[in-house]
């Protein structure tokens, strides 16, 4: 099958198809899988749709959105950044289903928190048409930020220090929150918060206590990549999908141990989350040689629909 119809004068001047499926240009990479397309972006860009469809055929677009992930804390013991804020209506119920008009849509890919040469910058969310993924929150020490996916502390006590995921107080929910310390003298930091999971407890000790994991990223399956799955996102314990949106690992003093990076792209104690993974930045731990803060991982947006 085809797109067929016919073209008009669009706007700008563009060439508008009239047919029963969507057509669209736009992003990085444009993969064509079966009877699907999807538009991969990596950075900011522009989905112009020059066909809407019809409902006859198909007038809706699957998205996958994915913010940039929170710093590392800084300092010894730095607690792990949350992950950005992680949405995607795939596979879509007809509820889930997101229309979209013949306009130009304007497409954020969040950055990175922490992005050089300013370490202590925010993360930025990402955006397409009225879809939104929330930042990922820092963890600067004391008090963790909230963001799609908190982050974490350094400081025991009550669960107010550690940063709240969800903060776009989306269904259903885009993060979670991050970890915390439990009590001694220094222990290890909490981790950020991941897509699926909670940013994981430092483990008590004197000045040495390990650092929390990072929360658990979330999964899409690799069928809505199609063949070039394996070129986007990280591996996971599922085979059959990509993972996004980990959360950073929690650091320490050393001899301690720091915490795991959560799979989705989690950074690693001081390391950097990878790009286009919305994955929270590892946080300080001396045991590395370096309190600098790991950044966080820029973010990623994807869209798919059928288009014969």
């Amino acid at each position: 099958m085809s797109n067929f119809g016919y073209r008009i004068l669009g706007f700008g001047g563009g060439s508008r198809v009239i047919g029963p499926y969507v057509a669209a240009t736009g992003g990085d990479t444009t993969i064509t899988d079966g009877d699907y397309k999807i538009h991969v972006f990596t950075g900011n860009g522009t989905l112009t749709v020059t066909n809407e469809g019809t409902v006859s055929g198909s007038n809706s677009v699957e998205y996958f959105c994915v913010a940039g992930g929170g710093p590392g804390g800084g300092k010894y013991r730095g607690p792990g950044g949350g992950a950005g804020g992680w949405r995607t209506n795939y596979p879509s119920p007809a509820l889930a289903a997101t229309p979209v008009a013949f306009t130009a849509y304007p497409i954020q890919v969040g950055a990175g928190g922490g992005t050089a040469p300013s370490r202590g910058a925010a993360a930025t969310p990402s955006t397409f048409s009225t879809i939104a993924s929330t930042s990922g929150g820092s963890g600067p020490n004391e008090t963790g930020a909230p963001g799609g996916s908190g982050g974490g502390t350094n400081q025991p006590g009550p669960s107010g220090h550690i940063g709240s995921g969800n903060a776009g107080g989306y269904s259903p929910p885009e993060g979670n929150p991050g970890g915390t310390s439990q009590g001694g003298c220094s222990p290890g930091a909490g981790g950020g918060g991941g897509a699926t999971g909670s940013g994981g407890n430092g483990a008590p000790g004197f000045q040495a206590g390990p650092g929390g994991p990072g929360g658990s990223g979330g999964g899409i399956a690799t069928a809505f990549f199609g063949p070039t799955a394996p070129s986007y996102g990280t591996p996971g314990p599922s085979g059959s999908s990509r993972y996004f949106s980990g959360g950073g690992a929690g650091g320490t003093y050393s001899p301690g141990s720091p915490g795991s990076g959560g799979y989705g792209g989690g950074g690693y104690t001081n390391n950097p989350a990878p790009s286009n993974s919305g994955g929270g930045g590892g946080g300080g731990n001396t045991g590395a040689g370096d309190c600098s803060p790991g950044l966080g991982g820029s973010g990623f947006v994807a869209i798919r629909y059928k288009f014969q």
